[in-house]
């Protein structure tokens, strides 16, 4: 199951939440562990056995495929994590909100539990996202990669703006294990009239899913939906807007899918720096597709023509 949520504050503020299959029913899918992901990916990072770090080196592997830059590790944020993350295992919840009166309590939201770690936000401005995976198996890559897929998770985790990010893990013997990532643009971000954006898939790249449960994240994407395609999504900066005219993905010589299309007119839980697509229906295997964006960032235009080919 998962489970998005987003709040907002000086700049902006996306907070998310995964929570997969319990691991003991046959009919929900499970996360693509970390041994398969490495073989599917060259230049992968190699698995050091920590949940936390795992999931950092995976998530800033992804990030520089689609051409963002790096996060850079901050150990008071991990701090701010990690508590939140015992914070959750000591009181057996899923949950961005701390309850005061509940042992492990640091603060009752993110910033909140950043400034209590000694984070010093910029007073000007800042950005800031949470993203939660409580998870069976403690696979830091696995956790990294299911919230990737995840749309709604994906925003944050490809936010251009996000510069720093820590990351802490909470175990409970014989159930869950949760990682908390915490990302921050310490900055005001202005507006600009840059068209420079990123995708994902990004061109060229090979093993993508071809499914995605969408019946997994709330708010759910697909109500109607449980199994749809992997979605397709273009991100500018956090401040951008960007507005789509057309957006399309067909198999290589066919004509486009159906698909539901995600941005801040049809979506309220789309930001409006980015655009996604979700075909209707599972992508075929080993197919190459052919995806094309037309729109605008900021009044001006914008088109980018990719491929990518599925498992």
């Amino acid at each position: 199951m998962l489970i998005s949520r987003r709040f907002q504050r000086i700049t902006l503020t996306l907070s998310l939440i995964l929570l997969s299959a319990c691991g003991n029913n046959a009919e929900e899918p499970s996360l693509t562990p970390a041994a398969e992901l490495i073989i599917q990916e060259a230049g992968a990072p190699f698995i050091t056995g920590d949940m936390a770090t795992d999931a950092m080196n995976w998530l800033n592997f992804r990030r520089q495929q689609a051409g963002l830059q790096i996060l850079q590790r901050n150990s008071v944020i991990d701090q701010a994590a990690k508590s939140h993350a015992n914070y959750q295992q000591v009181n057996n919840v899923v949950s961005h909100e701390e309850i005061p009166d509940l042992p492990g309590f640091t603060g009752i939201d993110p910033p909140a539990r950043l400034r209590a770690a000694g984070y010093l936000f910029n007073p000007l401005g800042y950005a800031d996202g949470e993203v939660i995976a409580a998870v069976v198996e403690r696979d830091g890559f696995a956790a990294a990669e299911g919230l990737i897929s995840a749309i709604y998770h994906r925003y944050t985790l490809f936010e251009p703006a996000f510069t720093e990010a820590g990351a802490g893990v909470a175990s409970r013997l014989g159930g869950y294990n949760w990682l908390t990532i915490n990302l921050i643009a310490n900055q005001s971000i202005p507006v600009t009239g840059s068209t420079q954006i990123i995708s994902w898939p990004v061109s060229g790249q090979k093993n993508v899913p071809i499914n995605f449960f969408t019946n997994l994240e709330f708010p759910d994407p697909l109500p109607a939906i449980d199994e749809a395609g992997f979605p397709v999504s273009v991100h500018a900066n956090s401040n951008a807007m960007l507005r789509v005219t057309s957006f399309t993905i067909r198999a290589r010589g066919e004509l486009p899918l159906p698909v539901r299309l995600l941005d801040q007119t049809t979506d309220a839980d789309t930001p409006r720096s980015a655009v996604a697509i979700i075909p209707l229906s599972p992508l075929r295997a080993s197919t190459t597709y052919d995806v094309e964006f037309n729109g605008s960032i900021n009044g001006e235009l914008v088109s980018r023509r990719w491929e990518f080919i599925t498992q």
